[in-house]
């Protein structure tokens, strides 16, 4: 016996989360406060270089090669309207 025509469940966890809020005697959770990045020391950053770690340095002509393929599959995927 519904009041509106149509139900949706779009605002009901608002709801629920703002009469969690109200209850008497709820505590209300403390707020988390923005994420601040770490800040690294030149030397951390330079430990995790890839030589440092022991990986292959990708060529330019690797590189330009991976770039025209990665292009090609765009295109490809965008379809022929997109040309």
């Amino acid at each position: 016996l519904a009041v509106r025509p149509d139900h949706r469940g779009v605002g009901h966890t608002g709801f629920l989360t703002w009469a969690r809020q109200l209850a008497p005697g709820a505590i209300m959770p403390e707020r988390e406060g923005r994420k601040v990045k770490p800040e690294y020391a030149a030397e951390d950053v330079e430990a995790w270089t890839p030589g440092a770690v022991g990986a292959r340095v990708e060529t330019d002509k690797k590189v330009k090669e991976l770039a025209k393929e990665s292009a090609k599959r765009a295109c490809k995927a965008a379809g022929p309207e997109a040309k």
